[in-house]
């Protein structure tokens, strides 16, 4: 949560979930084991968003039927990550807060 306090993430955000750099995948077990988080957290897909910087994290959203955000500040390539057809793309966490503050006017 250290690196989320600068941008103002904490104020915004219900819930931050996070596993181990490269854990993910977009198979259909990594979209599954998001499905138990929504459901404690009472929260529907259409209520969530998957913030990837992989390929990986964003067909993992999709397979989960969140909406997906591909950042480009990480891990993945601008060109690789908009294959994938994100909902949105960012560049910075300050984009993130406009987002979730914001995300019909994005």
């Amino acid at each position: 949560m250290r690196r989320l306090a600068p941008a103002a993430l904490t104020a915004v955000l219900a819930t931050v979930l996070a596993g181990p750099a490269g854990a993910g995948g977009p198979d259909a077990a990594a979209a599954r084991t998001r499905a138990p988080v929504l459901t404690a957290l009472r929260c529907v897909p259409q209520q969530a968003l998957m913030v990837g910087d992989t390929t990986a994290d964003i067909l993992a959203g999709k397979a989960a039927g969140l909406k997906t955000c591909a950042v480009t500040y990480g891990f993945g390539r601008l060109e690789e990550l908009q294959h994938c057809q994100p909902d949105y793309v960012i560049d910075t966490f300050s984009d993130l807060v406009r987002l979730v503050e914001a995300p019909e006017q994005s």
